[in-house]
């Protein structure tokens, strides 16, 4: 990682958090899932350039909080088997499954 400061215009991503505070390298999580939801082409550049595809790649297979489609659109474009998504799988998002069903 080259830098431990998110660029400015990314900050708008991060509206509930404290971006003063926040280590984008222990929190590369987080801040690739937010941005994989949320960002825009020159976003991904930056994603790319701060932490490198494969650590990407890890986090669109093992987050959850990226959408099935956000995690689609990444397998397609890298080729990623949708097996191996977390957030693809059956029952991820089926209310049956939800700790809140009532």
């Amino acid at each position: 990682m080259n830098d431990l400061k998110l660029p400015l215009e990314l900050h708008k991503y991060f509206w509930d958090v404290r971006i003063d505070q926040m280590n984008i390298q222990e929190k590369s999580s987080f801040v690739i899932s937010r941005i994989l939801e949320h960002g825009d082409i020159p976003d991904y550049r930056w994603l790319i350039q701060q932490y490198g595809k494969p650590e990407i790649i890890r986090v669109i297979k093992t987050s959850a909080n990226i959408s099935p489609k956000t995690a689609n659109a990444f397998c397609v474009q890298w080729e990623i088997p949708r097996e191996d998504v977390r957030c693809l799988q059956p029952g991820f998002l089926n209310p049956q499954n939800s700790t809140f069903n009532i």
